[in-house]
């Protein structure tokens, strides 16, 4: 398991695995949306729709609340008022909304994650480390890439490089 031989190999399908998780989060299927309601309002009369793939809220006002999805703007109604929503413009959310066939969305439940821009930019610092350690064991050298600390003694007939660890 953590031995060189099939190095790149390894690190070939975590990378992959960790493209095909990112992928399938961004682009996987939301289930029901605002849009698809819209075109069949009759149908989907009374259904609930999730609304949280990079929603935002983009204003709250005393009886209703409208929301930034990666569709357009959204406005939902909230019976009893607006109070009880712990958030503000610009914070995070996922709500559930009934729609209803008169083309409006009725907030159901919804749960705020303000620190979540605070989350996003520690989540850039391990990608930051990497770069800099990067940066500083591997060097440009010739047209390709070398590790710092070895050096290429000579290239035999077949154009294979020779490598020696420099002390």
């Amino acid at each position: 398991m953590f031995s060189d031989r099939y190095r790149i190999l390894k690190l070939t399908l975590i990378i992959l695995t960790l493209i095909g998780f990112s992928l399938s989060v961004q682009f996987g299927k939301p289930g029901l949306t605002y849009r698809q309601c819209l075109s069949d309002p009759e149908t989907f009369d009374g259904k609930e729709i999730p609304i949280y793939i990079d929603a935002r809220i983009i204003r709250i006002e005393p009886t209703r609340l409208i929301v930034s999805q990666p569709e357009g703007p959204v406005e939902m109604r909230v019976p009893g008022g607006t109070g009880w929503i712990k958030g503000k413009p610009g914070d995070y959310l996922e709500a559930l909304a009934v729609f209803h066939r008169e083309g409006y969305l009725e907030l159901k439940a919804i749960q705020t994650a303000p620190l979540r821009k605070i989350k996003i930019a520690v989540s850039i610092l391990p990608v930051l480390v990497v770069a800099a350690l990067l940066i500083r064991t591997v060097r440009w050298e010739k047209g390709r890439l070398v590790m710092k600390g070895y050096a290429r003694l000579r290239e035999d007939t077949k154009g294979y490089a020779k490598i020696r660890k420099v002390t």
